[in-house]
């Protein structure tokens, strides 16, 4: 619970430190009382009495003694490692400021004021910034405009030179280059906020991550620092780490672009935001969530460019595009594409839509989020908060005449059933699910309760995707395969085969690889599939059916696209693993 006090002017002691919340009025009767008797000084006494430690009386006495001499609050002399406990943003739009650390006390200065509805207002202030501090809090007050004054020359000395060195180092971001980045949110604030050292610090992040083609950014806390890491070909990498101190004000200037609560630091959040840099807006979709050393924010870059891949960009050979387009432009049907988080499920589904006719056809996406607006299509987002669930949703676009549905996601049985109606009564249905491989998938909705002669009568085919990184065309080199990479690709052994790699340069970041590409693993439900399904066959044995019928798996697939040169044996190996050696 925060105390309220106001700023000493003749204050005795006794008086100051009730009003601080250290010593209650009892205590200080009790002391008293001990000074009188004992002829000690009341400072004596209470220390005498255990209801204060010397540092804490000290610490108390300095602060009336300073704040009753000092001509300005912006003089006050604030301790190190004090104002980092409360972000300048929180400061700045609660009107508060951080002075010095009591023991598990925190004295803030605030602006106070002599409405009797405010002053209840006040104590809800100091109560929330002690959630965001962990600290007991004890309010001075102050008139607003002295601490709106007290803010610049306070703060601007805790930040400056340093961050600004931190953020150049990041690699070719300049002013300038911040100058052609505008946020939506920035665009409705004060034109002053450019300049201060964290915003641009966390521009030039933003900066970093698109101009390297970044699809995640992460700030991970840790003890003595925070780590900022890119997700590059689906590979992280730390391209910083950044001082403790900064920790709060980065994570609560992300926070405010997003519009989240930023004295809320314990239950998770989620919000997006959206910026014009060159010309090309992109939007940011970031999760925050409270772990052991502080706040981890995740921020996916969403690039609507990406979308306007075709399939064959995608890596799909023309073999497996043939046998695509038959079933994306089926009358009726499910087609499924699976995949963990980040194979690149969305861009396909995309890409798919793309090669529909949409003059013609009426096609309507359940999307959570919406990651990519596409002109002619109907993007619905759901939002369970209100009760548009997946399974809501796709209930009542079925009464708005789709010809074609993409579900995100299939996550239950209630959805998947509702899928398959759809399916069943002429439309074409595709979604997403989180299996490792297309035969997993079959096992998958009927694990979730969906009859296996629905399955078998809606699916069309499956697909299952990973995305591996591609050779550095910078630094590409040929070379000579050895034996054992020869046996992992079924190369013979006595043949000369040569394969690619990258030195590794600059354009790769010394990783020897720049870009991605599919691999994929296309299950065609055949009658034979079909009739498996219904006889609720195990998933070997109709992997074992698919790879007769002609099916090649994801490894068959990485292995071709090595031999092929377009990405490396290393690579394939990292992604997708050796696989199981027949016995």
């Amino acid at each position: 619970m925060g105390q309220v006090t106001e700023t000493p002017q003749a204050d005795k002691i006794g008086e100051w430190l009730v009003n601080l919340g250290m010593i209650t009025r009892r205590q200080l009767a009790v002391s008293l009382e001990v000074r009188d008797q004992n002829h000690v000084t009341l400072e004596e006494a209470l220390v005498e009495q255990r209801f204060l430690t010397d540092d804490e009386l000290n610490g108390a006495t300095r602060l009336q003694a300073v704040l009753g001499t000092i001509p300005s609050l912006a003089e006050f002399p604030v301790e190190d490692g004090v104002l980092p406990l409360i972000p300048e943003p929180v400061a700045r739009q609660k009107s508060i400021v951080p002075l010095m650390r009591l023991g598990d006390r925190l004295v803030i200065a605030y602006g106070r004021s002599t409405d009797a509805y405010q002053r209840d207002y006040d104590v809800k202030l100091l109560d929330q910034v002690s959630h965001l501090t962990g600290l007991m809090v004890v309010g001075v007050g102050f008139k607003k405009e002295d601490i709106t004054a007290a803010i610049d020359p306070l703060y601007g000395k805790n930040t400056s030179s340093a961050l600004v060195e931190q953020a150049v180092r990041l690699g070719g971001t300049t002013k300038q280059s911040q100058a052609k980045m505008v946020t939506t949110l920035d665009e409705a604030k004060k034109a002053g906020d450019e300049e201060a050292p964290i915003v641009e610090l966390v521009n030039q992040i933003l900066i970093k991550a698109i101009d390297t083609g970044a699809s995640d950014l992460h700030l991970e806390p840790y003890e003595q620092k925070l780590d900022v890491r890119l997700r590059m070909d689906g590979v992280l990498q730390t391209i910083m780490s950044l001082p403790k101190q900064v920790e709060s004000a980065v994570v609560s200037r992300v926070k405010i672009l997003c519009d989240m609560n930023i004295a809320e630091r314990r239950r998770p959040q989620d919000g997006r935001f959206s910026i014009r840099y060159q010309g090309a807006k992109i939007d940011f979709r970031v999760a925050v969530i409270a772990v052991h050393w502080g706040e981890k924010v995740v921020m996916r870059l969403l690039r609507p460019k990406t979308i306007a891949l075709g399939l064959e960009a995608l890596g799909f050979d023309p073999e497996d595009l043939e046998k695509l387009d038959r079933y994306i432009n089926a009358p009726n049907g499910i087609m499924l594409v699976t995949g963990p988080t980040g194979s690149g499920k969305t861009s396909t589904l995309y890409a798919s839509l793309s090669a529909m006719d949409k003059n013609s056809d009426s096609i309507v996406t359940i999307e959570d989020p919406v990651e990519f607006p596409v002109e002619g299509i109907s993007q619905i987002q759901a939002n369970a908060k209100i009760g548009l669930t997946f399974a809501a949703a796709l209930r009542t676009i079925l009464r708005l005449d789709p010809d074609t549905i993409m579900l995100g996601e299939i996550r239950d049985k209630e959805t998947g059933e509702i899928a398959i109606e759809a399916a069943l009564t002429g439309h074409m249905v595709l979604s997403t699910l989180h299996t490792n491989s297309t035969v997993e998938t079959i096992s998958r909705l009927v694990d979730m309760g969906i009859p296996p002669f629905m399955v078998s009568a809606t699916l069309l085919c499956v697909v299952a995707q990973r995305l591996v990184r591609k050779v550095c065309k910078t630094c590409y080199e040929e070379y000579e395969a050895t034996t054992e990479e020869k046996e992992f690709l079924g190369v013979p052994l006595e043949e000369p085969f040569t394969l690619a790699r990258g030195k590794g340069c600059d354009t790769c970041n010394q990783t020897g690889h720049k870009g991605q590409l599919g691999v994929f693993e296309i299950l065609e439900v055949t009658r034979t599939i079909k009739d498996m399904i219904n006889r609720e066959e195990s998933a070997l044995a109709m992997l074992d059916a698919a790879q007769k019928n002609g099916m090649l798996t994801l490894l068959d697939d990485g292995k071709k696209k090595a031999r092929r040169r377009q990405t490396s044996v290393d690579e394939v190996i990292r992604v997708l693993g050796r696989g199981l050696k027949e016995e």
